[in-house]
């Protein structure tokens, strides 16, 4: 059967899966290049994670969900919320897998991967029945 809402639904999920590939591969290039000069793997993934979530937002906000109409300033804190808890999501199963694997910048990418697959539900879910929700 064929649900407008659905549809909209999904269409909006792959452009958020996109805009968020994108994001991951930011997040990568950031968090690769800090490595390279022994920067802290936690100091390295907060600092990728900051660069790849503004991007994130900014992209999301206009092509996504079309919100670039909405007043800005009630978004930010509601994705502030959404993306701190998919944060900590993201950060602390990057952690847990890096724990387990150990070893050198290949292991730190396959960590820093689980922890966004594990956060996209939650970041996708947020901003569009709350961020981003049309009135």
């Amino acid at each position: 059967l064929f649900c407008p809402l659905s549809m909209s639904l999904l269409r909006r999920f792959i452009l958020f899966c996109s805009v968020g590939g994108t994001g991951v591969l930011i997040e990568t290039l950031i968090l690769n290049f800090l490595l390279i000069f022994n920067i802290s793997f936690s100091m390295s993934k907060s600092l990728a994670l900051l660069g790849s979530i503004s991007f994130v937002f900014f992209t999301n906000r206009r092509l996504t969900f079309s919100a670039h109409t909405s007043r800005m300033n009630h978004q930010i804190p509601k994705f502030i919320l959404v993306y701190s808890f998919a944060v900590l999501i993201n950060f602390s199963v990057s952690l847990l897998i890096k724990s387990y694997l150990g070893g050198g910048i290949l292991e730190s990418n396959i960590a820093s991967l689980g922890g966004i697959i594990c956060a996209l539900p939650i970041s996708f879910l947020g901003s569009n029945f709350w961020v981003f929700k049309n009135k």
